[in-house]
């Protein structure tokens, strides 16, 4: 007896199957054996394999979905994946260094961990732009306090007077990193502050509307509220600021002065009000 179209369509939905899953000896065993069987066995044999790979679908499709392009199937993996979007998630930010002596400096830096649990980070520093060359020692942040985590480092054994470059970065858990811009500080001649009072700038060239930060120090018996930092074009007069800022009522700290101007510019410190100067500051260059 000849078999209908449905037993002989899924017997050869059965060797196609048999053909892709397993080897060429299998599947001449199993056409072999199929042949030997009634139709109502065959019938039953094929609705059995038919059971089996719909159940294997079934358990596919719990990890995977489909969608047809360009007449193509094209499979994608679910988010229950455990895959890892080739998408950085961490994002790393270089603040300017503050606490710039002679021969060392406090350079600082902000992770966004944007939901991964923990990074390494660390900063690369050198006196050329071009060659960072020098790094700080690797540290592992983890998002026990949020996602944004603030991370510093001090680096020390610098040269006296000279223009150092920098950047933060940080390693994910997967081993992709993530850069931070470059900035710059130049340290102190030691020449140029008087004793028991500091100021030092985040920078010494910067753009025309930039930032620049002011760290301060004075001796402790000098703390109160009306003492102030001001900002100049270098060689006016001390009653002829630009802008200016009081300080806390403590020996050390940092504001920040936009520089809205070019040309050549420097800070001075004032105690108590007055207009006579304990300390003047490197000069600024902004173009």
């Amino acid at each position: 007896m000849k078999l209908s179209n449905t037993v002989r369509n899924l017997a050869a939905v059965f060797l196609v199957v048999g053909m892709l899953v397993q080897p060429a000896t299998a599947f001449a065993d199993n056409q072999s054996t199929f042949n030997s069987l009634s139709q109502s066995e065959k019938i039953a044999y094929l609705l059995g394999m038919i059971a089996q790979l719909q159940d294997m679908l079934d358990r596919s499709y719990d990890n995977n979905y489909y969608y047809y392009s360009d007449a193509r199937v094209v499979s994608v993996r679910s988010g229950n994946s455990n895959s890892r979007s080739s998408s950085r998630l961490i994002d790393v930010e270089t603040l300017s260094a503050t606490n710039i002596r002679d021969d060392e400096a406090k350079l600082r830096g902000e992770l966004d961990l944007d939901g991964e649990d923990e990074a390494l980070v660390w900063f690369e520093y050198g006196e050329d732009d071009d060659d960072l060359d020098d790094r700080t020692a690797k540290r592992r942040v983890t998002d026990s306090r949020g996602d944004d985590v603030s991370f510093t480092a001090t680096i020390e054994d610098l040269d006296e007077d000279e223009k150092y470059y920098f950047r933060a970065v940080a390693e994910d858990e997967d081993g992709d990193r993530e850069y931070g811009r470059i900035r710059s500080f130049t340290t102190d001649d030691d020449d140029r502050n008087s004793y028991d009072y500091s100021l030092t700038i985040s920078d010494r060239s910067v753009d025309e509307d930039d930032w620049v930060e002011v760290d301060w120090e004075l001796p402790r018996r000098e703390e109160g509220r009306d003492n102030w930092i001001g900002l100049y074009e270098r060689g006016d007069d001390n009653d002829e600021y630009i802008h200016y800022e009081y300080l806390e009522d403590d020996d050390h700290g940092t504001v920040t002065f936009q520089m809205r101007e070019r040309g050549t510019f420097e800070f001075r410190l004032f105690l108590d009000n007055s207009y006579d100067d304990e300390i003047t500051s490197a000069r600024v260059e902004v173009d």
